[in-house]
Order: structure tokens, then sequence, then C-alpha cells
């Protein structure tokens, strides 16, 4: 499954796409959300995988672009209240540091 922080419709937080996939609201409120490995997999390797961008994007990894962010609490593990509201200690887009937090 792809998820991803850039549709019209969804929010355009990560870390709220995050925490959104993993408590499921309205009609899907019957169901279990996604886990947190499975939340990120879908912002990550699964998104690249559906643009047709996974030999480029979707993972760290050497040769691949480095657009990423590092949060102050692991997003798998972590309660997903806790990740929409994470403090984002680090960006980097396309191998440069855009933001370093404190």
């Amino acid at each position: 499954m792809a998820l991803g922080s850039d549709w019209p419709i969804a929010h355009y937080d990560a870390r709220a796409v995050l925490a959104t996939a993993r408590t499921p609201r309205g009609a899907a409120s019957t169901r279990a959300g996604l886990t947190g490995l499975e939340a990120l997999e879908g912002c990550t390797t699964h998104a690249a995988l559906a643009a047709g961008e996974s030999h480029k994007t979707g993972r760290i990894a050497p040769g691949l672009r480095a657009d990423l962010t590092a949060l102050g609490l692991d997003p798998v593990t972590a309660p997903a209240d806790e990740v929409a509201q994470a403090p984002v200690r680090l960006t980097v887009t396309g191998g440069h540091v855009v933001y370093r937090g404190t």
C-alpha cells in the first residue's frame, strides 16, 4: 500500500499521514490500523515503487536520492499520537541538509 503527503486529499505533513494510517477513522474504524512499520513503508518504499522510482528513492542507500526527514522518535514503535507531533531533527533534500533542528 502506498501512502503519501503530496495528494490534494491528504495532509501535507508526513507525520500526520503516518499517524492517521495507524488510527483509522470513519468506516475504517472497525478494522485495525496499519502497524508502525507498514505505515512507514507505505510512505517510503511502497510509495517509491508505486511512482516507478524505487530505483532512485524510497530507501536510504548509497546512490539513491537523499530526501529524508529524521524525527526525534522512532515512528515504527512510538504511539501514533506522538508520531503526529514528533519533533523534526533533520531534513535532507537532494543530499543537502535544508533544516537542522535542536
